[in-house]
């Protein structure tokens, strides 16, 4: 695999398949468009290769962006019982992520990043931070309370009451490599499977509590700061931290039921989305779900999560 791996450019995973193909141009049309100056190795993970190939060479062949597929064979691991909700082929994705070190064993560092959200920014100072030595990762603490206690686990540390969310994390693949984290998550992922709700975050979250960056929401605003109550003395952050990182998020990531391409959503956000999809081929896409009872559902949850909302920064 021949790839230009010098200290300037970022290297980036990324799994998608022709289903989130859409999503997949737009979020690299927003990254591109905000980081115009940095290049990239964008390594990705797809079953459709061929047309996930063409589609990106046509749209981003004035960039500078490499894109280079890689291959993973999951037959040497047990196939999971359980029925995830996105599906069989989600087991390689699993997996591919869990076993990143080892795939990629040239590479010191990576960001994995989903492909449903928007880069809104630069997002340099979040890809070369420093990582201290019992840091393997970076990401940003999701809003519900941990779930350790269901893995037997009692943390006493910084992280103790909170997540991360792996939507968009930065590794350490050198500490990945050394510290035998492959092994370890495919041995948690298959002891806990029947518990596990998020397979990924499930095994490196209670692997990792103590050992991962906190950074600021702004890197990784998923929909549980937009959409959800929460008591800000639960998360790691103060509350002008949390109000500068809804108001000025770098990364929208749209998680949960807030996408905009769905016509239900109702993320305050959704015009970036629309914004980078214009500047792609995809311009022109209109909702598919847009109806009478639609519309009266949309404004009804719209109208809940402001009222539940009210004083969240008091």
């Amino acid at each position: 695999m021949e790839t230009d791996l010098t200290q300037s450019r970022m290297n980036l995973l990324l799994t998608f398949d022709r289903n989130f193909l859409q999503h997949g141009v737009v979020m690299l049309r927003s990254l591109f468009y905000n980081n115009p100056s940095v290049g990239f190795n964008i390594y990705i993970y797809t079953e459709d290769k061929e047309v996930v190939s063409e589609k990106l060479s046509k749209e981003f062949e004035q960039e500078s962006a490499k894109f280079i597929f890689i291959d993973f064979d999951q037959s040497r691991f047990p196939k999971l019982k359980t029925k995830f909700h996105y599906g069989e082929g989600y087991y390689k994705i699993i997996y591919l992520r869990l076993n990143i070190g080892e795939v990629l064993p040239d590479l010191d560092r990576i960001l994995l990043i989903d492909v449903d959200l928007v880069v809104n920014g630069d997002i340099s100072e979040f890809y070369e931070q420093d990582l201290g030595d019992n840091e393997i990762m970076a990401a940003v603490a999701e809003v519900r309370p941990s779930n350790f206690k269901k893995f037997g686990i009692e943390p006493e540390k910084r992280n103790a009451k909170t997540n991360f969310n792996c939507g968009v994390t930065l590794v350490d693949l050198k500490k990945w490599r050394d510290w035998g984290v492959s092994k370890k998550a495919v041995d948690h992922i298959i002891k806990y499977e029947d518990i596990l709700a998020a397979p990924t975050q499930d095994t490196l979250n209670p692997l990792f509590y103590n050992n991962w960056k906190i950074c600021l929401p702004k890197y990784n605003l998923h929909h549980f700061y937009l959409q959800y109550p929460f008591k800000i003395e639960d998360l790691p952050y103060t509350k002008d931290e949390i109000k500068d990182s809804i108001e000025n998020p770098i990364i929208v990531h749209y998680s949960g039921a807030m996408r905009p391409w769905e016509y239900l959503d109702i993320n305050p956000y959704s015009y970036l989305y629309w914004k980078y999809l214009n500047m792609t081929s995809y311009n022109g896409y209109s909702y598919r779900d847009r109806n009478l009872k639609n519309f009266l559902t949309r404004w009804s949850r719209f109208l809940k999560v402001k009222i539940s909302r009210i004083g969240i920064y008091k």
